[in-house]
């Protein structure tokens, strides 16, 4: 153990020259845009055909890792901690540092929670983002991607974790990863409004409990599917003087629908089949999620067909009282007639 200590701390003095970090990034980039991810090498076979010479491969990768992971702080892979969607050097934040950081856990429990660490590493950039007021679809989509990527390696990491009987662990870890959604979801909601994507990032991260603990995701489905169920019933008794009557209608024929899957999740439950159960409350809070905005449509487009007619009734009042109001001339006219008169 010791040795172990006194190699690491002797590793650390290390540092590149700052021709080697530039010559480093500029092979680890171009060799990502030429093999992307879903190449059928490895990730130890990438980084060697990259760096690692034909002579002491194994003992390269050790040093080398090292080097990377505590080098000085202007190091190319400390650089790009704090890079962010669309910066030059994200792609070693993502592909490298937090892939080698994978690599070097390896405990159950460890492994399970760093993935979880990297959704909500992906949540924090997208919150970032926003403050500076820079985010862009694209870069949303690329977040989206990398959060659905790494929740199935969360999945598998968290199940590992619960089968080998430590489902405490397992489900504080998602216990976890929700509460950190719950904390972007001012965030997350004011992009929805711009970019739906965002409501499925809710929706990946929600929907890891499925997996480990399928029962207590099922009725928390319910649960939500419910509550968006009598929000949409109090603004429809709120506002259906406003809705056109045929939309009314349709409103409550979906209403009906999302029911009937809600009662198909039910029955799946008295059968212990909680998965069933839940994709079926699933597909019932997305039936019911829809519906509202449908409904706003609705008002929006009622209340601008009336907009349109107020202004020509405007129009015309005007124009009634300057056909009634005499013109000066017409004064003129009248007044001499009157004049007239009385001298007859």
């Amino acid at each position: 153990m010791d040795k172990t200590k006194q190699f690491i701390s002797e590793m650390k003095k290390i540092r590149l020259t700052q021709n080697e970090k530039m010559s480093a990034r500029t092979d680890i980039i171009s060799h990502m845009e030429k093999n992307p991810i879903g190449n059928t090498a490895s990730f130890w076979t990438r980084i060697a055909q990259i760096f690692i010479p034909t002579q002491h491969k194994k003992a390269f990768i050790a040093i080398y890792i090292i080097v990377l992971v505590f080098g000085g702080s202007t190091g190319t892979a400390f650089a790009a901690e704090t890079s962010l969607p669309g910066d030059l050097l994200y792609p070693i934040k993502t592909n490298v540092n937090e892939e080698i950081r994978s690599r070097l856990t390896f405990s159950k429990q460890g492994q399970a929670e760093w993935e979880a660490t990297r959704i909500q590493k992906r949540l924090g950039e997208i919150k970032e983002l926003e403050q500076k007021g820079t985010i862009s679809k694209d870069q949303i989509e690329k977040i989206k991607a990398k959060i659905e990527q790494q929740t199935e390696k969360a999945k598998e990491k968290i199940e590992a974790l619960k089968s080998s009987g430590d489902s405490t662990n397992a489900e504080k870890i998602i216990e976890k990863l929700e509460t950190s959604v719950k904390e972007h979801e001012k965030v997350l909601e004011k992009l929805n409004d711009e970019n739906t994507s965002t409501q499925e990032i809710k929706e990946t991260v929600h929907d890891l409990k499925v997996i480990t603990f399928p029962k207590q995701a099922a009725e928390n489905k319910l649960e939500n599917a419910n509550e968006k169920i009598e929000k949409i019933q109090n603004f429809i008794e709120k506002n259906h003087d406003k809705m056109p009557e045929e939309s009314l209608k349709q409103a409550q024929e979906k209403l009906i629908e999302v029911q009937q899957k809600i009662e198909e999740g039910t029955a799946a439950t008295t059968s212990e089949d909680f998965k069933s159960a839940f994709e079926s409350f699933k597909e019932a809070h997305k039936m019911a999620n829809e519906i509202k905005p449908e409904i706003k449509d609705e008002i929006k487009s009622e209340k601008d067909a009336q907009e349109i007619e107020k202004p020509q009734l405007k129009e015309q009042k005007p124009e009634d009282k300057k056909a009634i109001k005499p013109s000066p001339n017409n004064t003129s006219r009248n007044k001499f007639s009157e004049d007239d008169s009385e001298h007859k």
